[in-house]
């Protein structure tokens, strides 16, 4: 391997060029129409994403369902100032925890 090969070490991004996360949030943010009961709702991408997902899990996908309690309770924790933290009682944060504890315990049916 040649010394023309070899990357520079201390390489920096070029100026104004933007990362994932702030790419990734740009996207998540764009509005996009959606059908729900035959109609047309516009939303953003990340809400569209949580809808479908909350969908799935409400027909029983076992693994949507602990997907949206686990963001449920990262996003509810100590550190969120607002949010399902001001609407989950304890007592309903105690059953989403052992739903995933019991969901995360059993072993995985791989067959399907």
């Amino acid at each position: 391997m040649s010394a023309d090969d070899q990357v520079k070490v201390g390489y920096k991004r070029p100026k104004g060029t933007r990362n994932f996360k702030t790419d990734l949030v740009d996207i998540c943010s764009e509005r996009v129409t959606i059908r729900e009961n035959g109609k047309p709702r516009r939303m953003t991408r990340q809400g569209a994403l949580v809808l479908g997902m909350l969908q799935q899990a409400m027909k029983g996908d076992v693994k949507a369902g602990a997907t949206i309690m686990s963001i449920l309770l990262q996003h509810s924790g100590p550190s969120a100032s607002s949010g399902p933290a001001a609407v989950l009682a304890p007592e309903d944060l105690n059953i989403i925890k052992a739903f995933l504890a019991k969901d995360l315990a059993q072993p995985k049916d791989r067959s399907r």
